[in-house]
């Protein structure tokens, strides 16, 4: 499974980890399942842990250039709210830079952060939020890019 998501209506978030087989990551799809969702709402913050998986090398800025109508639809289902990314290396911080550029015209923010405080501190959530599934310091992974 490449990513699990936790729809939390307290907070107004939905939390999604990446984990396990990265080649079978699907961006696209993903998201347009959780839009889907019976409990996403429009308007949800989503704190994005991609810490433990490095992107696959087919999930570059062509590929995401190559997708930008279904990404913008898909954001369009979100509204208007904060996507922060949290990444361990470089190559994740700059390529989620250029997808933000890319769609900057969207409802959505979006944000790459290197630490995972300052991202829940942007998205408004407590510094002890959702530990158990999105911990604030983690062991990064080797990195392959």
């Amino acid at each position: 499974m490449p990513w699990v998501h936790y729809i939390d209506q307290e907070f107004n978030c939905v939390v999604i980890v990446h984990e396990g087989n990265r080649e079978n990551l699907e961006p696209l799809v993903k998201m347009k399942e959780l839009v889907n969702h019976p409990d996403h709402r429009e308007g949800m913050n989503i704190l994005r842990d991609l810490r433990q998986i490095p992107l696959p090398p087919k999930l570059n800025y062509s590929w995401f250039s190559s997708h930008k109508s279904g990404l913008r639809m898909v954001d369009q289902k979100l509204g208007r709210c904060r996507l922060a990314s949290v990444v361990s290396s470089e190559f994740q911080f700059g390529l989620l830079n250029q997808i933000r550029l890319m769609l900057d015209d969207t409802p959505v923010r979006r944000k790459p952060f290197k630490d995972m405080l300052e991202a829940k501190r942007w998205l408004g959530l407590p510094d002890d939020y959702r530990l158990d599934l999105v911990p604030n310091a983690v062991a990064s992974p080797p990195s392959t890019e």
